[in-house]
Order: C-alpha cells, then structure tokens, then sequence
C-alpha cells in the first residue's frame, strides 16, 4: 500500500507523461513567481543606478519617475496575469 503523497506524484508524473503538462495553478504559480523576480531585478541596485542621473521628467526626477512608473507597471501586470487567468 503506498502513501497518499507517493499516489498523488504518481499521478502527476502520469499526467504530465501523457502531455497534459502543468495545471493552470502550477503555470499562474510559476507566472507569478516570475514577475517577482522581475520586479527584484528592476528595482536592484545597477538599474537604479542607471536612472540616478541629474534631470527632471516632468518635474519629477529621473530616479523617482523611474521607481513610480516600474512600480505601476509591476501592479498593473499582476492584475492582468491574476484576471487573464481566471
């Protein structure tokens, strides 16, 4: 008799075998997982120092511009991934 754990990976590794491939929650998982990463990546220390130059869009300065507008856009693409997915 096997573990409910061990009956359940097996099923997985059958499933995927037969080219069903991930569940939908396993591709949001991995989706969401990704635009956090993407977000670490935009908000480290060499692309902020990119936009850490002297100057202004519209009044604002660059830097500050930069971090308003990424961290609208993160936002703004984890509503679209968690919508589109429903």
């Amino acid at each position: 008799m096997q573990c409910l754990r061990c009956q359940a990976a097996a099923g997985r590794l059958k499933r995927f075998s037969q080219g069903d491939g991930m569940s939908d929650f396993e591709s949001r998982s991995q989706r969401f997982v990704a635009l956090c990463a993407l977000g670490v990546l935009l908000f480290n220390y060499p692309i902020l120092a990119l936009f850490n130059v002297p100057g202004d869009v519209f009044g604002v300065p660059v830097l500050y511009a930069y971090i308003f507008i990424v961290w609208a856009a993160l936002i703004a693409l984890m509503a679209l991934l968690a919508e589109s997915l429903r």
